[in-house]
């Protein structure tokens, strides 16, 4: 039955990432995350959501302006990021801002946009998608493969060699 498993979201793994078709669940270490979400409920519910898989949320912002000041100032370990905000810069663009500053991973959370038109409007490559609105368990699984492809862990023939 797992062999027929098609996850909901898309991810872009980094260097170091594991095989994204196995079946077993990742374990989530306790990170630091920012939610860019313009609206509040969903924004209360995200962080409901993430407080649950045992991660700390460090701010919750509603416009690309403010996340790319507070992933500065705060340096989270992941941002989970709406595409359509408030004010003058989409969650795209925020995203190329805040990689390239921090090179931050981003998380994208859109009801809107597939894989196709986010890759089309130039988002970073080292990034994730979920579709809004979305499963906890989906959710914890997507953070622990991007935080596991940008700190592989050293492998027993790796620790041979030094």
């Amino acid at each position: 039955m797992l062999e027929n498993y098609a996850p909901r979201y898309w991810y872009a793994p980094t260097r170091g990432a594991e095989d994204m078709t196995s079946p077993k669940q990742p374990q989530l270490p306790p990170l630091r995350v920012m939610i860019v979400e313009d609206e509040t409920i969903i924004a209360m519910d995200m962080q409901r959501k993430i407080r649950q898989l045992g991660c700390d949320v460090v701010a919750r912002v509603v416009s690309g302006e403010q996340a790319v000041e507070q992933a500065a100032q705060l340096k989270p370990d992941l941002v989970l990021m709406d595409i359509k905000l408030r004010g003058k810069i989409d969650g795209i663009t925020a995203a190329k801002q805040i990689q390239k500053l921090e090179n931050i991973p981003v998380v994208f959370l859109s009801a809107y946009l597939s894989q196709e038109a986010v890759r089309k409007e130039g988002a970073p490559l080292s990034v994730a998608m979920l579709p809004k609105p979305f499963d906890p368990y989906e959710l914890r699984d997507v953070m622990a493969r991007v935080f596991a492809s940008r700190n592989p862990v050293a492998t027993t023939s790796d620790k041979k060699k030094e």
